[in-house]
């Protein structure tokens, strides 16, 4: 099989695991969204007799509000985070792969193992820099990478930990992520410039998904057109 035919036929079964992605970030927010529907729905019905607002109000408090504070709060984002931790690994792996597969089918002397970098960085480098391989996303976007990566291992190994400024500075450029000053337990630490991530929005997951989708779709056509060797 020729390099051209090789990498298309890599990019048909790629795209069918980006539609799965796809299909279960649709389903998932679906359900988040039925979920607060249903609990609404709940509490509309074991409350409609009441009139008096204070009495509705405790019904809410002893009865709705932990469920509430979940759903709204605490589900999403457990969901949210895991999903985009399963994503970048997804990515990292996808890279790997290639890079792999471009080291089986170039003369180049570099291999993969004398790359110093680790992860996304070090199979991106080898296919860019190592063999030339000139892939058309512009640098805005690459940058973007860069952030999630720090994203990526702030959840994996510091989560609810705090966010220096120097971090938090390049993290809040990411769209439908904010943050939140963040609560040191002890008062005499001056954590002006601390944060933490407050919310991941539904659209999130979305947006970095055809980021992905972008990259690879411009890493296949660079791919394509490499001469066989």
């Amino acid at each position: 099989m020729n390099n051209t035919m090789r990498w298309k036929w890599y990019k048909v079964f790629f795209d069918l695991k980006i539609e799965d992605f796809h299909n279960y970030i649709e389903t998932m927010e679906d359900s988040i969204e039925s979920q607060k529907s249903s609990l609404e729905e709940r509490f509309n019905k074991e409350s409609h007799h009441i009139t008096d607002p204070e009495h509705k109000q405790e019904l809410y408090e002893h009865m709705f509000m932990d469920e509430y504070e979940s759903l709204n709060k605490h589900y999403p984002q457990i969901l949210r985070k895991s999903l985009f931790i399963s994503l970048y690994s997804f990515m990292e792996s996808e890279l790997k792969t290639i890079a792999e597969n471009v080291e089986e089918n170039t003369s180049t002397n570099i291999r993969l193992v004398d790359i110093s970098y680790s992860g996304t960085q070090k199979y991106f480098f080898y296919i860019k820099n190592v063999n030339n391989i000139k892939i058309g996303i512009d640098q805005n976007t690459m940058k973007k990478f860069i952030k999630y990566n720090s994203l990526r291992n702030y959840f994996v190994h510091n989560d609810s930990a705090s966010i220096k400024q120097k971090q938090y500075n390049d993290l809040k450029a990411l769209p439908f992520v904010t943050f939140k000053k963040f609560a040191a337990v002890d008062p005499s630490i001056n954590n002006e410039n601390w944060y933490n991530v407050k919310c991941l929005t539904e659209d999130f997951n979305k947006h970095y998904l055809e980021l992905i989708s972008l990259f690879f779709d411009a890493l296949f056509n660079a791919l394509s057109e490499l001469e066989d060797n």
